[in-house]
């Protein structure tokens, strides 16, 4: 009689998995104050969670959308409170003004790069001003990596050379002394060779190099170098586009669009800047929707990552789900 129970339990579970497995929702209840709740018809914030109530008789319910939205601040209906935003007037929507992104919980407009020694909140924000620094963990601020140090604004790459003025440091090519270490330093455009003893230049996408750094001074930390040269990392393509604090002539690696990343038209969730082959075997299948690059109509997301068709995409948590079933159904059946 249990197994029969037990059976009669799971085959329930397994008939309404598909229709929870494919939800897409994605609402973000919290909140601080009741504004923070606007978005959701009758609600007010209580306990940092948006709490909704019937019209007439005030009654609990579940809280829905005014407009069916991806996050509730930014891509979310006008108007738009928070500094550095701007209202869409054609979409009703709120963005960030250009040289701002969304911060990580959506609430906030942040700067899209940040100069050496200022706050930041993602790695990022760091290394479009200066390749070689990062968003230091605990003080949130844009520090130099290690073997690289502040002078005039950039991050010099340190030789493990001792000295006292910018003569002793005459004999390694492009270099001068940092007061700050007592060490001789490479100019702006070079880093260190592999011995920490001379200046190797940087090295532009598809050039020669004997180590990562090189390519770094030009294309950014998405490049590495690869079999003796410069190429761009995976999930990262090589782009054209021009970038904050870059020479004009340059180029970058920058990261593939991410399904669910921020955008404010469509054209931000395709990939222009990508070489033709690339593009052929990585196609996005994504529009801009509502703040975020979202799949196209007649696609799903398949691990938060990829949209494919969704008849394709419904088979894979119905075969999990059936593959699971009739493993547990296996055991049962064994007591």
């Amino acid at each position: 009689m249990l197994r029969k129970f037990v059976f009669f339990q799971l085959l329930c579970i397994y008939m309404m998995g598909p229709s929870w497995a494919m939800s897409t929702d994605l609402i973000d209840f919290t909140c601080r104050t009741d504004k923070e709740c606007e978005s959701y018809e009758n609600a007010k914030c209580l306990n940092l969670s948006c709490s909704c109530t019937a019209r007439g008789s005030n009654e609990p319910i579940e809280c829905k959308p005014k407009d069916e939205k991806l996050t509730n601040i930014i891509g979310g209906p006008c108007p738009c409170s928070q500094p550095h935003s701007v209202c869409n007037m054609a979409q009703q929507l709120c963005y960030c003004t250009d040289g701002h992104v969304p911060s990580k919980d959506k609430r906030r407009c942040i700067s899209e790069w940040v100069s050496l020694d200022m706050h930041c909140e993602t790695m990022r924000q760091c290394q479009l001003a200066d390749t070689f620094s990062a968003c230091q963990a605990t003080q949130h601020r844009c520090l130099c990596k290690e073997n690289f140090e502040q002078h005039l604004g950039k991050c010099r790459a340190v030789l493990d050379i001792s000295c006292n003025t910018d003569a002793d440091c005459k004999g390694n090519d492009y270099s001068l002394c940092l007061q700050s270490v007592k060490k001789c330093a490479c100019d702006v455009g070079y880093v260190q060779d592999r011995n920490m003893t001379a200046c190797a230049p940087g090295a532009v996408y598809g050039a020669s190099c004997s180590q990562n750094a090189q390519c770094h001074v030009h294309l950014g930390a998405g490049s590495m170098c690869l079999e003796n040269s410069c190429a761009c990392r995976a999930k990262h393509y090589h782009s054209e586009k021009q970038l904050p604090l870059r020479p004009t002539n340059s180029s970058s690696c920058e990261p593939l669009v991410p399904y669910g990343g921020y955008c404010r038209r469509y054209e931000d969730c395709q990939l222009h800047h990508m070489d033709q082959q690339l593009k052929a075997n990585h196609t996005t299948n994504m529009q801009c929707r509502l703040g975020e690059c979202a799949c196209q109509d007649g696609y799903v997301a398949v691990g938060n990552e990829v949209c494919v068709p969704r008849s394709a995409g419904a088979l894979a948590p119905k075969a999990l789900l059936l593959s699971t079933f009739l493993y547990i159904l296996s055991f049962i059946t064994a007591l």
